[in-house]
């Protein structure tokens, strides 16, 4: 025992004389890197012997992404995926293959590679932001690829986690309730819709959104809701019916005309002159929809003659192209001061030649005839379908509400 005590004190004492500023072994780290491949190829100087890991193919599809050299990123990235399966660049390399394939224009490609993505990417800390940004990519292209339906089913998955950023939230109501809009599911999105505006006001007094771009996108696309339903109303005969159609066609168009305005309040230059060029848009189209009117059928040639000339000269039918031409000029000179171009403002400004050339003609003499246009004369446009494209039963017809706008 007494040995025992003696070899320990000694112990200690020897820890003890160790000077304070030896420095302490430093812990040892394992590294783990990515395997190499090394390829023996045949060139015009003869054969060469060519070394690549995982991180080299992954560096080189991104230089290429970078200078939209999507055939070049498509194949470093591909090879990765081929050579080095088992990496852990391969999350990486399928969501930036996908991002190429964004570039492209290859939608349903880019659907592929996020889904292969979502599939290899384990629940957990370490992929969780990879495997979100894939729902939202995978949600988009979706969209861009007209299936909808598949859309609102991605963005839907990520609204239940409950950690998202504001700025993520927000993207994800406003894509959801677009893609709702589009398949007429109108009371379901007008609700994702305002519950994003919502979320926004919540907000707003102690967090700064980057870029308002997804709050402008719920606003905008509550105007869509009713636009939609205004475009789809036929002008019918007889008289009754007509007055009918025209008064629940011109409250619709009132209430998107209101909401679309709303939309550049939020001073996203994009939506706002998507929501400018809509407004344009729908007064050309009530114009449109009037001239696809036919003459009654039974006025003689004389009474038909001068109902044409009563129609082009009807001062409330001409103000609706005045208004047309002053929202189109409206949204290209706010493009211009703002200094963008938008695929929205091009489209003002074409649309603006076009309405001033016919009010041109027009002022010289030159008549449309009613009813030899196609514009608004489907009233099949209007009826409830005896099952969506999905198979379900037909639901409510919807009417939006005008509160809030």
């Amino acid at each position: 025992m007494r040995a025992l005590l003696a070899l320990t004190l000694c112990a200690c004492a020897s820890r003890a004389a160790v000077p304070r500023t030896t420095p302490a072994t430093p812990p040892v780290k394992t590294v783990e890197l990515e395997p190499m491949r090394i390829d023996v190829v045949s060139t015009e100087r003869g054969t060469e012997t060519r070394a690549y890991d995982a991180r080299s193919l992954l560096d080189d599809g991104n230089a290429s992404l970078m200078l939209h050299r999507y055939d070049e990123a498509l194949a470093a990235y591909d090879h990765l995926l081929a050579d080095f399966s088992d990496s852990r660049l391969v999350v990486p390399a399928l969501f930036n293959a996908g991002q190429a394939l964004e570039g492209k224009q290859d939608w349903a490609g880019a659907a592929e590679r996020y889904r292969k993505l979502l599939d290899r990417a384990a629940p957990g800390d370490e992929t969780k932001v990879d495997r979100k940004n894939a729902h939202f990519r995978l949600a988009a292209v979706l969209a861009e690829a007209g299936d909808f339906a598949a859309s609102a089913a991605a963005i839907e998955k990520v609204l239940a986690w409950d950690d998202l950023a504001p700025e993520e939230r927000i993207e994800g109501l406003a894509r959801l309730g677009f893609a709702l809009v589009q398949i007429k599911e109108y009371a379901g999105g007008e609700e994702v819709l305002r519950s994003a505006l919502a979320y926004h006001r919540d907000i707003q007094g102690t967090h700064r959104l980057e870029s308002p771009y997804f709050v402008a996108m719920a606003q905008f696309y509550l105007g869509e809701i009713p636009h939609q339903q205004f475009t789809a109303i036929p002008l019918r005969y007889p008289e009754e019916q007509m007055k009918r159609d025209v008064e629940q066609k011109s409250q619709l168009f009132m209430l998107a005309r209101d909401r679309y305005v709303k939309t550049v309040e939020y001073k996203s230059p994009y939506w706002a002159t998507a929501a400018v060029f809509q407004v344009a848009a729908m007064y050309r189209e009530f114009w449109d929809h009037w001239m696809a009117v036919p003459i009654p059928a039974g006025f003689n040639a004389a009474e038909a003659k001068e109902y044409v000339k009563r129609v082009n000269d009807e001062p409330e039918l001409r103000r609706l192209l005045e208004k047309a031409l002053y929202f189109h000029e409206k949204n290209v000179a706010m493009a211009r001061d703002a200094g963008i171009s938008t695929g929205w403002s091009q489209a003002s400004s074409a649309q603006a030649d076009e309405v001033r050339d016919l009010l041109a003609r027009q002022q010289k003499g030159e008549q449309v005839v009613p009813g030899t246009t196609t514009a608004g004369a489907t009233p099949a446009a209007t009826a409830t379908p005896d099952a969506d494209s999905a198979g379900r039963p037909p639901t409510r017809v919807y009417i939006p509400a005008r509160f809030d706008l």
